[in-house]
């Protein structure tokens, strides 16, 4: 499992992907069980997190996490150019 895989899971289960990253990962997730085990992993965490935050702190954290995906991903593609 490759790091960069968990914070697209991550931005699956908060919806925030974009339509082709969605569509994407959705077929990966049909063809690749460990992909899929690993989206339920995450998915019981997400619900674990939802169930015990309240709504304004999650909202926030999920921002932060999410700025700081965003950020990662795109130091990573600015080394693979």
């Amino acid at each position: 499992m490759k790091p960069h895989e968990d914070e697209a899971l991550w931005s699956y289960l908060d919806g925030l992907l974009r339509p082709r990253e969605h569509s994407i990962l959705t077929k990966r997730l049909a063809e690749e069980p460990e992909l899929r085990r690993r989206l339920d992993e995450l998915s019981d965490m997400h619900e674990l997190l939802k169930a015990t935050l309240p709504n304004r702190r999650l909202d926030d954290s999920v921002a932060r996490v999410t700025a700081q995906i965003e950020k990662a991903i795109q130091i990573e593609k600015n080394k693979d150019t």
